[in-house]
């Protein structure tokens, strides 16, 4: 998921253990009158650093003209790539990487990036908190945790929409993978905030029970 940060032109990159990322996608980068079709974001497809960059489609609105289409690719703090017409994206053929679009006449144009880019080398997140856990309600109604071996305590809390904890569980020095219910008089009835934290950091999950 990606989120803007308010009044700012920073956005958040968030993956299943928290944030692992930002990128600046100045508005001065487009004309005024432009309108955003899509904002592919990636860590790895453009250049060898471990920062995030991006690619933004865009068009101009015109009632008496086909939509003409643009892209920008930007890198981390919002420095032009690349620019062209069309609908961009990106591509991987197991070696190579690339930007491409296709053309008023039907063709597709590419360009390289880079090359030798393996699954191994490219980490979804920038800390080391991986795995963290997983959290879901049950049809039932009760709200399923499952934590992974950690030193030291975890804790697990539910918090309403009003911010009050409405429940609190520790578990101490998890040797191995567990799992315990929550049950459901213990979880509201309106939508809630979960949170686990260890050492690893801080886990938050945002729930809407269906009952």
């Amino acid at each position: 998921l990606c989120y803007q940060k308010k009044g700012t032109e920073q956005f958040d990159v968030f993956s299943f253990n928290g944030k692992c990322g930002s990128i600046k996608i100045p508005s001065s980068a487009f004309p005024s009158e432009a309108h955003l079709i899509s904002i592919f974001i990636s860590q790895t497809y453009l250049d060898a650093d471990a920062d995030f960059e991006c690619l933004v489609s865009y068009y101009f609105p015109d009632p008496n003209i086909a939509m003409p289409t643009y892209f920008k690719a930007l890198d981390e703090d919002g420095n032009q790539i690349l620019s062209d017409s069309g609908t961009a994206g990106y591509g991987f053929d197991g070696r190579d990487t690339y930007v491409w679009t296709i053309t008023d006449n039907r063709t597709i144009k590419t360009w390289r990036f880079r090359t030798n880019v393996s699954y191994a080398s490219r980490p979804l997140a920038k800390t080391n908190i991986f795995p963290g856990p997983m959290m879901a309600c049950l049809p039932s109604g009760d709200f399923r945790v499952n934590l992974q071996p950690s030193s030291g305590g975890t804790s697990v809390q539910i918090f309403d929409m009003l911010g009050r904890q409405v429940f609190n569980k520790i578990v101490q020095n998890i040797k191995e993978s567990m799992s315990f219910n929550i049950p459901s008089r213990d979880i509201p009835n309106s939508p809630f905030v979960a949170r686990v934290n260890n050492q690893s950091g801080s886990f938050i999950k945002k729930e809407i029970p269906v009952r």
